[in-house]
């Protein structure tokens, strides 16, 4: 059997609600019929997709398996839509980078490709799905972490986006330099970027900072929450923070005895590409990359 685009949605539905009668209630359908739907989609597949109990559902193994799967097909039918309906001469162009590199790069990307006579499309998705949309032509170009790629793709480094400890203008602690002892009197917040973030744990237990002043989150978001949000010192990504240092309502910690870490932001795209636009559209991405990490040290 089949598999059909409206069960699929339906499925979404529901796991991100955990109720079929929530579900229901958003998709303005009986409660029996969205139950009934679920039923046959699980015969479809032979597994249980979701596990009941009174306080809703939740997705199983075959469930969670199955919903990255059902989110990419929903996308492509949604972009296979766009495509046709812009197929009367205007290039499409589909961007798609992991969420921490989204919220930063694609708002000042969109903003430099606004004057160029396209439609552009972003998309966020882990790593190996960057790569699988680039290698399957669902998508244009990629951002990455790193230059490692499949076969067939091309990666330009646009940037390196250091790691920094923030906190807000107001923190006992902003502007100031203190070593990493000092660290000890305050709330800690940190984004597990790498090798390094595990490397500043050895440093910090080192220095017996209390593991319970230190708050080891993802994405490099939740961390710059807890910094604007609840006094945290926050550890992270430059480029996360870049908005609030620039608007000057966040400060930079600077901590004396600290390696300097890093990470390479590449942009990838299938070779053979759009090669007479590549270049030009590889200039507008390092002067957005140049303008994200800009007064950043």
């Amino acid at each position: 059997m089949t598999m059909e685009l409206t069960d699929l949605a339906l499925f979404m539905e529901v796991a991100r609600q955990g109720s079929f009668s929530r579900a229901a209630g958003a998709l303005r359908l009986a409660q029996p019929s969205v139950s009934a739907r679920i039923a046959a989609l699980e015969r479809n597949v032979g597994l249980e997709l979701f596990t009941r109990s009174a306080r809703g559902v939740t997705l199983t193994a075959a469930g969670r398996a199955l919903e990255p799967y059902a989110s990419r097909c929903l996308a492509l039918a949604e972009e296979g839509r766009q495509s046709a309906r812009a197929s009367a001469g205007t290039q499409r162009l589909v961007l798609v980078a992991p969420p921490s590199l989204a919220v930063t790069i694609f708002p000042p990307l969109i903003a430099a490709l606004a004057a160029e006579p396209l439609e552009v499309t972003c998309r966020t998705g882990h790593s190996h799905q960057v790569a699988e949309q680039l290698a399957d032509g669902t998508a244009h170009i990629g951002f990455l972490l790193g230059t490692a790629v499949p076969d067939g793709i091309t990666a330009r480094a646009l940037y390196k986006v250091p790691v920094v400890a923030i906190a807000r203008k107001d923190h006992p602690a902003a502007s100031r330099t203190l070593r990493l002892g000092d660290l000890a009197a305050h709330r800690l917040a940190i984004h597990s970027w790498g090798p390094g973030a595990s490397e500043l744990d050895e440093l910090l237990r080192a220095t017996r900072i209390p593991p319970t002043q230190v708050c080891w989150v993802s994405p490099a978001a939740t961390a710059l929450a807890l910094a604007t949000e609840h006094g945290h010192i926050a550890v992270l990504p430059a480029d996360t923070a870049y908005p609030g240092l620039r608007s000057g309502t966040l400060a930079q910690v600077k901590i004396t005895n600290l390696p300097w870490w890093s990470m390479n932001v590449a942009a990838a795209y299938r070779r053979g590409f759009a090669e007479q636009q590549a270049p030009k559209l590889m200039q507008i991405l390092a002067e957005t990359g140049t303008k994200i990490t800009q007064g950043v040290r």
